[in-house]
């Protein structure tokens, strides 16, 4: 009796699993998206969230073509943690507004 109760959860868990993983396959996914990261200051939560994009990424739920760090005033130490992504993720891209564009 007991095995047959220990069998039934697993198998339960086994199917909750699979309807969990077929359902974030249809429900998540973005293909070919291209990411502006408005980076400012010292930049402190931008590393933070490439990993947090790049692991979306690897798991599938986000194909992100292009990530875009958008310099919106970093001071040195957030542009040498701008630079530290560039150089570590091929996908991740510094650029900076043309003086005319404005961003509010």
């Amino acid at each position: 009796m007991a095995l047959e109760i220990l069998l039934t959860l697993f198998a339960l868990i086994g199917v909750a699993a699979c309807v969990r993983l077929v359902l974030g396959v249809l429900l998540y996914p973005v293909k070919g998206a291209w990411i502006l990261l408005p980076a400012q200051g010292d930049g402190e939560n931008l590393e933070h969230q490439v990993k947090g994009l790049c692991s979306l990424s690897d798991e599938g739920k986000l194909s992100a073509e292009e990530i875009y760090l958008l310099d919106l005033g970093l001071n040195d130490t957030g542009l040498a943690v701008a630079e530290l992504l560039c150089a570590s993720y091929p996908k991740v891209h510094y650029c900076v507004p043309a003086p005319e564009d404005t961003i509010t």
